[in-house]
Protein backbone atom coordinates (compact mmCIF):
# COMPACT_ATOMS: atom_id res chain seq x y z
CA UNK A 1 0.00 0.00 0.00
CA UNK A 2 2.96 2.68 1.03
CA UNK A 3 4.65 1.62 -2.17
CA UNK A 4 1.30 2.79 -4.21
CA UNK A 5 1.15 5.73 -2.66
CA UNK A 6 4.52 6.89 -3.09
CA UNK A 7 4.38 5.71 -6.74
CA UNK A 8 1.58 7.86 -7.17
CA UNK A 9 3.14 10.77 -5.90
CA UNK A 10 5.86 10.67 -7.50
CA UNK A 11 3.33 10.49 -10.97
CA UNK A 12 1.93 13.50 -9.90
CA UNK A 13 5.32 15.61 -9.21
CA UNK A 14 6.21 14.90 -12.45
CA UNK A 15 3.75 15.71 -14.59
CA UNK A 16 3.68 18.92 -12.60
CA UNK A 17 6.79 19.71 -13.27
CA UNK A 18 6.93 18.35 -16.91
CA UNK A 19 4.46 21.28 -17.78
CA UNK A 20 6.44 24.02 -16.03
CA UNK A 21 9.67 23.04 -16.90
CA UNK A 22 8.53 23.63 -20.64
CA UNK A 23 6.56 26.94 -20.19
CA UNK A 24 9.75 28.41 -18.92
CA UNK A 25 12.38 27.04 -20.40
CA UNK A 26 13.78 30.46 -21.35
CA UNK A 27 11.28 33.63 -19.68
CA UNK A 28 10.40 35.73 -21.89
CA UNK A 29 10.93 33.55 -25.58
CA UNK A 30 8.56 32.15 -27.50
CA UNK A 31 9.98 28.29 -28.10
CA UNK A 32 11.40 27.68 -30.96
CA UNK A 33 9.64 27.06 -34.45
CA UNK A 34 9.79 23.77 -35.49
CA UNK A 35 10.86 23.46 -38.98
CA UNK A 36 8.71 20.90 -41.68
CA UNK A 37 9.29 17.29 -40.81
CA UNK A 38 10.44 18.47 -37.09
CA UNK A 39 9.23 18.82 -33.33
CA UNK A 40 10.74 20.67 -30.35
CA UNK A 41 11.22 19.85 -27.07
CA UNK A 42 12.34 22.04 -24.45
CA UNK A 43 12.81 21.78 -20.43
CA UNK A 44 14.05 24.63 -18.18
CA UNK A 45 17.52 21.84 -17.52
CA UNK A 46 18.42 21.19 -21.14
CA UNK A 47 17.10 23.83 -23.12
CA UNK A 48 15.39 23.27 -26.17
CA UNK A 49 16.02 20.74 -29.07
CA UNK A 50 14.86 20.07 -32.47
CA UNK A 51 14.53 16.73 -33.70
CA UNK A 52 13.66 15.43 -37.22
CA UNK A 53 11.02 12.78 -37.63
CA UNK A 54 12.05 9.60 -38.66
CA UNK A 55 13.74 9.03 -42.03
CA UNK A 56 14.63 13.11 -42.43
CA UNK A 57 17.71 14.99 -41.59
CA UNK A 58 19.24 18.36 -41.25
CA UNK A 59 21.42 19.18 -44.47
CA UNK A 60 24.43 19.24 -42.08
CA UNK A 61 23.34 15.17 -41.55
CA UNK A 62 22.12 15.75 -37.63
CA UNK A 63 19.30 14.32 -36.32
CA UNK A 64 19.23 17.14 -33.49
CA UNK A 65 20.14 20.82 -32.96
CA UNK A 66 20.07 22.12 -29.98
CA UNK A 67 19.54 25.53 -28.15
CA UNK A 68 19.91 26.89 -24.98
CA UNK A 69 18.61 30.06 -23.09
CA UNK A 70 21.11 33.03 -23.04
CA UNK A 71 19.89 36.56 -21.52
CA UNK A 72 16.51 35.54 -22.36
CA UNK A 73 16.89 34.64 -25.93
CA UNK A 74 17.20 31.14 -27.62
CA UNK A 75 20.70 30.46 -28.90
CA UNK A 76 21.52 27.75 -31.49
CA UNK A 77 25.25 26.66 -32.36
CA UNK A 78 24.49 25.55 -35.65
CA UNK A 79 22.51 26.65 -38.71
CA UNK A 80 19.13 24.88 -39.52
CA UNK A 81 17.13 25.27 -42.15
CA UNK A 82 14.54 22.15 -42.73
CA UNK A 83 14.87 18.36 -42.31
CA UNK A 84 15.44 16.76 -45.65
CA UNK A 85 13.87 13.61 -46.57
CA UNK A 86 16.47 10.98 -46.99
CA UNK A 87 16.78 8.30 -49.51
CA UNK A 88 18.14 4.64 -49.38
CA UNK A 89 19.36 4.18 -52.19
CA UNK A 90 20.37 8.28 -52.59
CA UNK A 91 18.57 9.34 -56.00
CA UNK A 92 20.96 9.25 -58.97
CA UNK A 93 21.11 11.14 -61.94
CA UNK A 94 19.86 14.05 -60.00
CA UNK A 95 16.91 13.23 -59.00
CA UNK A 96 15.51 14.52 -55.72
CA UNK A 97 14.28 13.35 -52.80
CA UNK A 98 11.06 14.56 -52.03
CA UNK A 99 9.61 12.25 -49.21
CA UNK A 100 11.43 8.93 -47.39
CA UNK A 101 12.45 6.98 -50.14
CA UNK A 102 10.39 8.46 -52.85
CA UNK A 103 12.84 9.76 -55.62
CA UNK A 104 11.41 12.81 -57.83
CA UNK A 105 13.55 11.52 -61.34
CA UNK A 106 11.37 14.28 -63.65
CA UNK A 107 13.50 16.12 -66.03
CA UNK A 108 16.71 13.77 -65.58
CA UNK A 109 16.40 11.58 -68.40
CA UNK A 110 15.89 8.53 -65.66
CA UNK A 111 13.60 6.53 -63.99
CA UNK A 112 13.11 3.84 -61.46
CA UNK A 113 13.21 4.10 -57.41
CA UNK A 114 16.60 5.54 -57.06
CA UNK A 115 16.63 7.50 -60.86
CA UNK A 116 18.90 4.56 -62.09
CA UNK A 117 17.12 3.46 -65.10
CA UNK A 118 17.64 5.40 -68.36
Amino acid sequence: MEMNIYIGFLVMVMSLTAGAAEENACPGAETPKAVPNSKVKCTTFAGCRMSCNSRYLFPTGEKNVYFTCKDNQWIVDDAYTDCRAQCKPPCGHGGDCVRPNDCDCTETGYKGKACQKK
